[in-house]
């Protein structure tokens, strides 16, 4: 879902996630809260920062675009830039970190010690863009990372299918397209079980 704030700023909202926003900002910031998974891209306001507070963390920025994922299961928050400078502390604002385009941060807990590190993780907008990039990539974190786009569940029949290594784009492909073109690549077959859970099956490779 796309939302588009009163400043202006656009906040692209995976399934599940849930965000609290004013009707109207205050004159001297703007403040949103945030469960789940969320892109967002900020109006740039020098004298109104914009924060997003999660039950872990506080993200702060003035103008710019990054990920944040609060994911309330494992109680961490992941921060991803993708372009301006974004400020990241605990919930208690002990400790922060500054991150620039392509760094990432994660928030484990209230109370973190911040380390932010290169984002490696090519398709961590999948979800929003639908074009997923896979180079030599093993098939257990490929089957994870279109579980996550697709907000759907994968079962491998057997632990032999995760140990295919794939190599491949897919670009606004249906998830039933996907998974049909990775079980003829490696010999197996695929099968919706439910309205949201697909099956794989097959000999799969070997190690």
């Amino acid at each position: 879902q796309e939302l588009v704030l009163e400043d202006g700023s656009k906040v692209f909202l995976s399934s599940n996630a849930r965000i609290s926003y004013p009707e109207k900002f205050a004159k001297d910031g703007r403040e949103v809260s945030l469960e789940g998974k969320a892109f967002f891209q900020i109006e740039k306001d020098q004298n109104r920062p914009f924060v997003i507070t999660t039950s872990e963390s506080k993200v702060k920025v003035l103008g710019t675009s990054f990920l944040v994922n609060a994911d309330m299961n494992s109680h961490e928050t992941e921060v991803v830039v993708e372009t301006g400078k974004v400020s990241v502390s605990d919930y208690n604002a002990n400790n922060s970190v500054e991150l620039l385009p392509g760094e990432a941060t994660k928030v484990v807990g209230t109370n973190s010690n911040l380390l932010k590190f290169k984002n490696e993780n090519t398709n961590y907008l999948s979800w929003k863009s639908k074009i997923l990039n896979f180079e030599n990539e093993n098939l257990q974190n490929v089957l994870r990372i279109i579980e996550d786009t697709y907000s759907i569940k994968i079962q491998a029949s057997t632990k032999q299918i995760q140990n295919c290594d794939l190599t491949a784009t897919y670009t606004e492909q249906s998830v039933q397209s996907i998974l049909e073109i990775v079980s003829q690549t490696f010999g197996l077959t695929s099968k919706k079980v439910d309205s949201d859970t697909y099956q794989l099956s097959g000999a799969g490779c070997s190690e």
